[in-house]
């Protein structure tokens, strides 16, 4: 069962003629013109999703060998169904861990209670960002804000386990523990269909908690495709939201949807298309009742909205180079006024140090909460790509055509912003890169759950764009193969490729025009102000996108 994105709600006769249904009740007019009984409009819950149970579970056991799929051409269908069940298992693989995951009588959370379930404490111990420890260094389950929503909440709690599994099997190279995980990924969204034809719509926020960790379990899980699949479950999840009346979407947060929307941004830069009408109308709605003291992210918003719009008809349409280069030259202008006028407690401090006295002096930022330090992430890696879609269009009409003598002053400060953009990524994503104990988290209002999916992002951006300095780049490499060996996060491992890609394709780029880094960039900078050597400081466990404040 996927989301469906949007398709027509218009009823069957019109549908079949390929007209527009104006779904008027009780019947449509184009059924009472043409003398027809109107059959009715399909349901909107029955349209978000899809049962693709059997689809999800046949992936578990991957790609068939080239002579198993040669033999079957020439079976049946039944006995390329028994052939499936009894087809061959890598030996490391538990036989009857798995004969428990595929018996069709066992429901996945009958095979453990939540405290006992692997994927609940690996999910808990790596993905968890609020949680207390024993003495053995252990993480207490319970203690979690989350634990009540997990044990109580049959959906939410294998939607949690799933992703779970699915790490587990990432670091352990254990095919069992990621067909538990599909698995358990099946029977959620079951659960999560049946919650929708039943569930008032006010009473939706466990499907919708659940559809986000399924969009997690995306990110873990990695696989080719899963980008966009993770980008149909954000999808899904703001569907959703636009379903519940305003009481519902207000007891989620506001904060909350702001990280939903970035999230969609994302997804849209990644395929280069366009946010749709009615998504931008929810977000004018929902930003448009954020208190006060969160208003600059509503700004933000609108103006990292204009990018995605520019960026995707750059991408597709044929538009007038010099058009893009003013257009783009005036977000960056508004971006930079963004932060300038920030009010006070929007700002955050630097603060350096060294652990021994002949250490590299490393830094890191304090923001007023969490969710500042994310919005100020999504506008640091808004404003570098507004810079970069400068660099490539300007290197494209030589001297910049209309800007003449003013191309070269334009170029080197956007690469300094760049540089300086992305240097602050590192430093602040390094500062989140912590667990919190309970009591310090209610003071400091940290989310009890972790986005992995929103941080690596800014992770990817500060490493591959053009002109990072090359201490945001080995950051950046050493943080997605840290996230991708040690928390099982798929995805992290493959986007090393990618950023190693971009960075050897705008280093060419430079060499093909004859300029070399320090000419484009500026004078070689590191992060510390003084001029000293900085490294950044972080550590093992990944704070993103909160799901439930």
């Amino acid at each position: 069962m996927v989301f469906c994105g949007r398709p027509s709600k218009g009823c069957s006769h019109c549908r079949t003629r390929r007209i527009k249904c104006d779904q008027v009740k009780p019947a449509c007019s184009q059924c009472l013109r043409a003398e027809k009984v109107c059959p009715g409009y399909r349901d909107q819950i029955e349209l978000l999703f899809r049962d693709e149970n059997a689809t999800v579970l046949r992936k578990a056991w991957g790609p068939k060998p080239r002579h198993e799929g040669q033999k079957n051409k020439k079976t049946s269908t039944k006995s390329k169904a028994a052939e499936l069940v009894h087809s061959p298992v890598p030996e490391h693989v538990n036989f009857n861990f798995l004969s428990l995951a595929w018996d069709p009588s066992i429901s996945p959370q009958n095979l453990s209670t939540p405290a006992d379930d692997e994927g609940i404490k690996f999910f808990f111990t790596h993905y968890v960002s609020v949680v207390s420890t024993n003495s053995a260094g252990q993480v207490i389950l319970t203690s979690s804000p989350l634990w009540d929503a997990v044990s109580s909440n049959t959906s939410f709690y294998n939607a949690v386990s799933s992703v779970g599994f699915a790490g587990l099997s990432n670091v352990t190279k254990d095919q069992g523990h990621m067909i538990v995980a599909r698995k358990k990924y099946a029977v959620a969204l079951d659960e999560i269909k049946a919650l929708l034809k039943s569930a008032p719509k006010q009473h939706l926020d466990g499907a919708f908690k659940s559809v986000l960790t399924l969009a997690v379990f995306e990110v873990v899980n990695g696989t080719p495709g899963a980008s966009n699949s993770w980008g149909v479950h954000v999808e899904g999840a703001a569907a959703l939201l636009r379903m519940m009346n305003p009481k519902a979407n207000s007891m989620l947060g506001m904060r909350v949807q702001t990280q939903i929307y970035f999230s969609l941004l994302v997804k849209a830069i990644s395929s280069a298309e366009l946010i749709s009408e009615s998504m931008e109308h929810w977000a004018e709605r929902f930003y448009s009742h954020l208190p006060s003291t969160d208003a600059p992210a509503a700004s933000l918003i609108g103006m990292a909205s204009k990018f995605v719009r520019l960026y995707a008809n750059a991408k597709h349409y044929r538009i007038d180079i010099a058009g893009i280069i003013r257009q783009v030259l005036s977000l960056e202008q508004k971006l930079s006024d963004w932060e300038e006028n920030l009010p006070q407690d929007w700002s955050f401090s630097i603060y350096r140090f060294r652990k021994e006295p002949n250490d590299a002096e490393e830094c890191f930022h304090e923001y007023r909460d969490l969710w500042t330090a994310r919005i100020w992430s999504n506008y640091r890696w808004a404003r570098i790509q507004v810079n970069e879609l400068f660099l490539i269009y300007s290197n494209g009409v030589g001297n910049f055509g209309c800007f003449h003598n003013e191309g070269g002053v334009l170029r080197r400060r956007s690469l300094a912003t760049i540089s300086r953009l992305s240097e602050d990524i590192c430093i602040s994503l390094a500062s989140q890169l912590q667990q919190h104990q309970v009591e310090d988290a209610k003071v400091r209002k940290i989310p009890p759950l972790s986005g992995v999916f929103l941080n690596l992002y800014p992770m990817f951006v500060a490493g591959a764009a053009i002109g990072t300095p090359e201490s945001s780049f080995e950051w950046s490499l050493k943080m997605l193969t840290e996230v991708g060996n040690n928390m099982g996060i798929h995805q992290a491992l493959t986007m090393i490729g990618e950023v190693r890609r971009y960075r050897e394709q705008w280093q060419s780029m430079m060499r093909c025009e004859g300029e070399t880094g320090e000419k484009w960039c500026g004078e070689k900078r590191t992060i510390g102000q003084d001029g000293g050597s900085v490294s950044f400081h972080g550590s093992s466990t990944i704070i993103g996108v909160q799901i439930a404040e």
